[in-house]
């Protein structure tokens, strides 16, 4: 016979409710739930963890400009999305740079050791290189190993800015100038021409002056006096001559 009568929600050992258990114990399950967030926490310090960062950064910065975004189902792929313009698809590698370098190489570790490969322009067709803020440039393949700056430098060199990059474009935009920088027009002053005596005038300097009052007179130091004379293996007074003769004259 089938038993057909439905079992109350209530503990047959005890005639408190089970939800009025949950309550009396609420203190330790928080305690469980505090713990178990705890040990869930991400590493922060790993370098997967900064990739999924600047992937995200990209994922939100494409997605709010209204750009249809795929990623592939395999990891084994040398890009990370494609892009869909409306007119065109673009295959996107994702880099986070503080810097604004971009790599030429790609590098990755496994039970065989470390593993370095040189990146192919055809592999995929854009960088979007994040900086440490999320700022993105979208690069063409074929900058890389060039630099992206994501400030404006303090000099009146040439730059490549991010803000240029912002778009897909497979032209590389001019670099800029900080024209509010003033180029400086100084030269370098040149090196004057060191004119050494013969190897034989300079065995008798060494032996009737010292070598700083040599290096003097040619403009140069006592060491580089030195170091001539070992180059042409021109004989030199011992340690302390200088001194001893100095005594003797006295």
């Amino acid at each position: 016979m089938i038993n057909t009568k439905v079992r109350h929600p209530v503990s047959e050992r005890s005639s408190t409710p089970y939800y009025r258990n949950w309550n009396e114990n609420a203190s330790s399950n928080l305690a469980g739930v505090a713990t178990f967030g705890k040990i869930m926490t991400i590493n922060t310090h790993h370098t997967k963890f900064y990739g999924d960062v600047a992937v995200s950064a990209v994922l939100y910065d494409l997605t709010k400009r209204g750009y249809y975004v795929f990623m592939p189902l395999w990891e084994h792929v040398p890009y990370a999305l494609i892009v869909d313009t409306g007119e065109v698809c673009y295959r996107i590698q994702i880099k986070r740079r503080a810097d604004g370098q971009i790599p030429k190489h790609t590098s990755w570790s496994d039970k065989n050791g470390p593993h370095i490969k040189q990146i192919q322009k055809t592999d995929f067709d854009f960088f979007a290189i994040v900086s440490a803020d999320d700022k993105i440039a979208y690069c063409p393949s074929e900058m890389m190993g060039k630099k992206i700056s994501f400030y404006i430098p303090n000099s009146y060199c040439e730059f490549n800015y991010w803000e240029d990059f912002r778009d897909f474009r497979l032209e590389i935009p001019n670099k800029r100038k900080n024209t509010s920088v003033r180029r400086s027009t100084s030269r370098r002053p040149q090196r004057h021409k060191i004119v050494w005596p013969s190897n034989d005038e300079m065995r008798r300097l060494v032996w009737n002056h010292p070598l700083g009052e040599i290096g003097s007179r040619l403009g140069v130091s006592d060491v580089a006096v030195k170091k001539y004379c070992d180059r042409f293996e021109i004989d030199r007074p011992p340690f302390a001559y200088w001194r001893k003769r100095k005594v003797d004259v006295a």
